[in-house]
């Protein structure tokens, strides 16, 4: 199975259905803050032991919102509490607000934080990626429905061209401590 390089030798780990991207990313950051729990899912057929964490977490996390419509940022702001122990906030993203946020993201995941990002088209948001790395300029998000790292500029995130699944940057799920 290829890995991704970006995604810390994780193999490539897709979205089991259209609506776990936010369990997904949610597992994700698990995989990669607790070396123990990586090694029980990813020990035997990874992408099968995945495809069910993520969809019991997605039965967990949507027990008041219907899980048809995916996952609210709220709740994997608590997921990711979960996961680092680090208060997570929900910042929404104006489009004159772009550029303070892509710095802000960038300064986030380059102190080490893991950053769930809101992506959608020009009129709401519809997927959710993790901003977990950070070299230079460039901001590396797993991206659930491809199950692999994608890059984003400057330029890409406040222009709206993001590959992050969707183009247009809504929100971001952050530590309170790297929230303006």
């Amino acid at each position: 199975m290829a890995e991704d390089p970006l995604l810390h030798g994780l193999p490539l780990l897709p979205q089991p259905d259209p609506t776990t991207c936010g369990p997904s990313v949610l597992t994700v950051a698990r995989l990669m803050r607790d070396p123990a729990y990586a090694r029980r899912v990813l020990a035997v057929e990874p992408q099968q032991s995945f495809a069910r964490e993520v969809l019991a977490l997605h039965r967990r996390v949507g027990r008041v919102w219907p899980r048809r419509l995916g996952t609210t940022p709220w709740a994997v702001a608590r997921g990711l509490r979960r996961i680092t122990g680090t208060r997570y906030v929900v910042r929404w993203i104006p489009p004159s607000r772009r550029v303070l946020a892509w710095q802000v993201l960038r300064r986030a995941v380059r102190d080490g934080a893991l950053v769930a990002v809101y992506v959608g088209n020009r009129w709401s948001p519809r997927h959710v990626v993790l901003a977990h790395r950070a070299a230079g300029e460039i901001v590396g998000a797993y991206e659930p429905g491809q199950g692999r790292t994608r890059r984003a500029t400057a330029e890409m995130f406040v222009e709206g061209r993001l590959r992050w699944g969707w183009p247009v940057p809504w929100a971001l799920v952050l530590p309170a401590s790297a929230a303006p």
